[in-house]
């Protein structure tokens, strides 16, 4: 996974363009978009950032292989 899959403004992910089974969404991220992962038949799991305050309508809409999202412990 690199720094450039992600497009973020601010502490927004606007949209993850990798094709890694698994994405770690990087800390600090408030909110994940509408749409930011739409369509990504890669991705089987993200974890997301405590950070994470808001998840857009449809962000993981076509992901047919997601299985799980789950919260980073520290």
């Amino acid at each position: 996974m690199k720094q450039e899959d992600f497009k973020i403004s601010d502490t927004i992910l606007f949209r993850y363009l990798g094709r890694d089974e698994t994405v770690i969404v990087p800390d600090g991220i408030t909110e994940v978009d509408i749409g930011a992962f739409r369509l990504n038949e890669h991705i089987v799991k993200v974890v997301l950032p405590d950070t994470v305050e808001s998840i857009g309508e449809s962000a993981f809409e076509g992901c047919k292989g997601l299985r799980q999202i789950g919260r980073a412990h520290v």
